[in-house]
């Protein structure tokens, strides 16, 4: 029966035959030790590659590299019925998007690979799985077609433990309340355990909890970080964007007290913190100034159940670091919903009637929203007007917003992140297929409280500047360069970057910019018609918005083979520096990507920002 710890060969230090080795690549289906291969795979020693680039391995030595369709997988024996969970490192190679496949037990799940939360490449995975059956097959794939077959996730030190069941709580309502039912934590070297998301609390690396939202949450251990107490505790890494839930038994209209504590875990991660906590109707903001060195604050939060089930959420307020060719042009009608229903179709702030919204049809519960102070203690901020609809999220649950045109459908996770005032705005691109267009905003979601839902709010058609407000425009992720809110442009990754204007920020030339605000999970790429075998400059500017972000920026590019990072010392009163990058392609197209390095807060309310790219230019040049 198998223990807690490594898989058999998990760290890879059993390699291949130097016969089954054609440079780095594995030949032979068997030739990796305890473990069967398909497609591409390579043997990877830790240190510099051929291209400039640098593969850390921090757990040892070796780790392998699977390129396009690539897998590997084994056969271990395990209690049927049990619940286990795998841990892992995993690391993104090129400046591409990438995933890993990972399976077991006819469970499956792709997981974005970013290398976010550690600087040396030891970014550290768990996802769970129920045996059924005393033998499964354990397996990782690389589901991805990149342009470059070489590129492809890194994978390291795969461990497995079985999960021991929840004990009953005595004294205490929350389940695995301590976080000391947890995924296997590497002892001989730890950055923490990347927890993703996942909406269920029965099949997950950390019992009795749900992750929300986007971004995942670190389970830290007290060998290599500070904990508040006993051996392990959780950091919640991704601002607003990871929520960790509980849904707890409780009497409708009885009172209850939620205690926690939070603190730093001595990991660098200097300034002042705010996490937030929700219960039924209640809330509570605990403030905590770190100076990265540990300690803790104890909190507590007094709530009334209004049902039978009540969930507990924490997020943390702050984030830390260690062109169409239409000729509709502006507001929808009543894109701004300043056209009030009349009052005999409003129950309160509930809309009666399919027909009530002026120029608008709708289903379900569509509530229209005055901006201010609201019933429960929220604060609904509508910038560009009065009024909106109940897309900005309205509790602390995670909260997408359909928009659907023309044949067309995309969920767009709503997270208020990049705007201190509540008022983000998003851009959707779509191809007209007819001279008319349905186009539909709907909240896909089933929410635990129906009065939850995104706020919409100025709805535009062509990619517009309102002149009394703005922001700046967040483009979302989209994998191709035709049907796009930046045509030529791929934005790549988790994170959206920004349009901005020279009118409310500093722009390097002409009228408009894009600020790259997601750090490495924002990437900006285009695919460009070269010749192999020939030479080229990549030139382009690096700035500063002008928008309260002063820090030490730097940009990557990426082109070919070759990469750069290009330096600026933003004092937030704009500016710029031009950079350039010789390449040589090695074929017909070639990929120019572009991200930062580095994730940066605004000094206000810690929202993010980073530096503006701008004027990017690509000449054939001569050796």
């Amino acid at each position: 029966m198998l223990h807690t710890g490594l898989l058999p060969n998990g760290n890879f230090e059993q390699g291949p035959k130097p016969s089954d080795l054609k440079g780095t690549v594995i030949k032979g289906k068997y030739s990796l030790p305890k473990w069967v291969k398909k497609g591409l795979v390579e043997y990877i020693s830790g240190g510099p590659q051929p291209g400039g680039f640098f593969f850390a391995v921090p757990r040892g030595v070796h780790a392998i590299r699977l390129g396009n369709e690539a897998s590997v997988h084994q056969y271990v024996r395990v209690k049927k019925g049990s619940y286990y969970s795998l841990t892992f490192s995993a690391t993104r190679t090129c400046a591409l998007d990438e995933v890993l496949g990972v399976s077991a037990s006819n469970d499956s799940a792709d997981l974005p690979i970013q290398t976010l939360y550690s600087s040396n490449g030891g970014d550290t995975y768990a996802w769970a799985f129920k045996a059924t059956s005393q033998i499964v097959k354990v397996a990782f794939h690389n589901p991805g077609k990149e342009e470059d077959p070489e590129c492809g996730p890194l994978l390291d030190a795969i461990a497995i433990k079985e999960m021991a069941p929840l004990p009953k709580p005595i004294g205490n309502m929350v389940k695995n309340g301590d976080f000391e039912i947890g995924p296997h934590v590497f002892k001989n070297f730890s950055t923490g355990v990347l927890l993703l998301p996942h909406a269920h609390d029965y099949i997950t690396p950390l019992p009795g909890w749900i992750i929300e939202s986007l971004k995942p949450v670190k389970y830290i251990d007290s060998t290599y970080f500070f904990v508040p107490s006993r051996s392990f505790a959780v950091e919640l890494v991704g601002g607003r964007e990871s929520a960790i839930a509980q849904i707890i038994r409780t009497v409708q209209d009885q009172f209850y007290l939620l205690t926690f504590k939070i603190g730093d875990a001595k990991n660098g991660c200097n300034g002042p913190m705010l996490v937030e906590a929700f219960a039924a109707k209640d809330t509570v903001k605990v403030n905590y100034e770190s100076k990265g060195k540990g300690g803790f604050t104890s909190a507590s939060l007094k709530f009334k159940a209004i049902s039978d089930r009540t969930r507990l959420t924490f997020w943390s307020s702050y984030y830390h670091n260690t062109v169409d060719f239409s000729h509709m042009c502006g507001f929808l009608p009543n894109g701004n919903f300043e056209e009030a229903p009349k009052p005999s179709n409003m129950k309160k702030t509930v809309i009666v009637g399919k027909h009530s919204l002026t120029e608008w049809d709708f289903n379900g519960l569509v509530e229209y929203i005055s901006g201010g102070p609201q019933p429960g203690g929220f604060y609904f901020n509508v910038p560009r007007g009065v009024h909106a609809i109940s897309t900005i999220r309205t509790c602390a649950q995670e909260q997408s917003i359909r928009v659907a045109a023309s044949g067309t459908t995309v969920d767009l996770p709503i997270q208020t992140l990049f705007s201190g005032d509540g008022g983000d705005t998003y851009a959707w691109a779509f191809k007209a297929t007819s001279q008319n267009v349905k186009i539909t905003l709907k909240n896909p979601g089933i929410e635990e409280d129906p009065a939850c839902g995104p706020l919409l709010d100025a709805i535009a058609i062509k990619e517009i500047l309102l002149p009394h407000y703005i922001g700046g425009v967040l483009i979302p992720s989209h994998p191709h360069d035709s049907v796009s809110s930046l045509p030529g442009w791929i934005i790549e990754s988790v994170r959206p970057v920004k349009f901005i204007d020279s009118k409310h920020f500093y722009v390097p030339s002409g009228s408009s910019a894009i600020e790259l605000v997601g750090g490495r999970e924002s990437v900006i790429a285009q695919i460009i018609y070269t010749k192999p075998n020939v030479s080229y400059l990549l030139t382009f500017k690096v700035g500063d918005a002008k928008n309260n972000c002063p820090s030490s920026m730097e940009v990557e590019a990426f082109a070919g083979k070759e990469n750069v990072k290009v330096h600026f010392n933003s004092e937030a009163k704009g500016g710029f520096t031009t950079a350039s990058l010789k390449f040589h392609a090695i074929s017909d197209r070639t990929r120019i990507t572009f991200w930062s390095a580095f994730y940066h807060t605004r000094l206000d309310y810690g929202y993010m920002c980073g530096p503006v790219l701008d004027d990017v230019k690509v000449v054939h040049v001569m050796y």
